[in-house]
């Protein structure tokens, strides 16, 4: 979907891949980058799905244990690819994520940061509440460390793939990545456990 609207392809060649006319592109978007937009809103998952998706975070606190905090923040990050990388509904839904990475424009940027903030403020949060002692740099870098993995997944399937021995993003195959993940992450929330 998204290689059809974002690309250079004209408002002729999308109408001639969806089988719609032109004037109805023309008359409910307007312009192609209106109907990349109304793509991206569509397929994107909403705010409420994605806090749904970090809801773990809030079952431990700075008393749990160090496997209590890996399990949340594992099925977090395992809950996010799932989303992205095995919905049957939406199979192109990771190659449409990773295009929205380089090729986002600000009306799509817009959409995507009301979607994603609510979410990742719930990731430093989570950060400076397992250890109070974090500073919101520290927590920050928390948080990038998760996202920057997470998006490695998208824009290097191959490369990922290949490293953790795998031929393809399977529910299986992704939590393995999501506890790798979550390790990696540990290390920046400062714990003595």
């Amino acid at each position: 979907v998204s290689g059809v609207v974002k690309s250079r392809r004209s408002a002729r060649d999308i109408t001639r891949a969806s089988k719609i006319g032109l004037g109805s592109l023309v008359y409910h978007f307007g312009v192609k980058e209106n109907l990349y937009a109304a793509t991206v809103s569509h397929f994107y998952p909403s705010a409420d799905k994605l806090m749904e998706i970090v809801a773990p975070l809030e079952q431990v606190s700075a008393r749990s244990s160090r496997k209590e905090i890996l399990d949340a923040v594992s099925e977090v990050i395992f809950g996010y690819l799932r989303e992205i990388h095995c919905n049957k509904k939406t199979s192109f839904l990771a190659r449409f994520c990773a295009r929205l990475l380089v090729d986002g424009s600000p009306e799509v940027q817009k959409i995507l940061d009301e979607r994603q903030e609510p979410a990742r403020n719930k990731l430093n949060d989570f950060a400076r509440k397992i250890n109070p002692k974090l500073t919101k740099e520290q927590a920050y870098a928390f948080r990038r460390c998760i996202l920057a993995q997470v998006q490695y997944t998208l824009v290097s399937e191959k490369a990922v793939l290949a490293e953790f021995k795998l031929k393809s993003y399977t529910p299986e195959a992704i939590l393995s990545i999501s506890k790798s993940i979550a390790e990696t992450a540990y290390l920046l929330l400062q714990l003595k456990k």
